[in-house]
């Protein structure tokens, strides 16, 4: 038990400089082989999402406040939005800014949170999810 315990330690002091080096750096340690940079968080792809197979710069808006009783949830294609997200309060009309397009005839495009949605007027079913369209 004694000896297992001097291996170890040994073994973790050997180890210990590579771990808080790569920590300082940012970089992975990794396991023998040669040792890549991560591109620095501003030029990783979190500044747009994809629609449609294009990519598109994310929209700052304004800050969004859900409604009483409401917290963010992913809503998927063939929802059926609350009567209370169609108010024109969360209308998004900045779409051609966004480069998305105008909505169809009979839908719009609903924000909600950072996502953007497009309903059906009529049936409140959600046709398209843009996920993190917004920050």
């Amino acid at each position: 038990m004694n000896r297992r315990m001097i291996i170890a330690s040994s073994v973790a002091l050997l180890l210990l400089p590579d771990l808080s080096a790569a920590r300082q750096s940012g970089v992975p340690p990794s396991s023998g082989s040669a040792m890549q940079a991560l591109p620095p968080a501003s030029c990783q792809a979190s500044a747009q999402f994809t629609w449609n197979g294009r990519n598109f710069n994310r929209f700052r808006g304004p800050p969004f406040h859900y409604p009483r009783g409401f917290r963010y949830r992913r809503w998927r294609t063939g929802d059926r939005l609350p009567h209370e997200l169609m108010s024109p309060r969360f209308r998004f009309n900045s779409w051609s800014r966004m480069g998305i397009g105008r909505p169809p005839a009979g839908r719009r495009w609903v924000r909600y949170g950072p996502d953007l949605l497009l309903v059906n007027n009529h049936t409140r079913r959600i046709e398209d999810v843009i996920f993190m369209a917004f920050f």
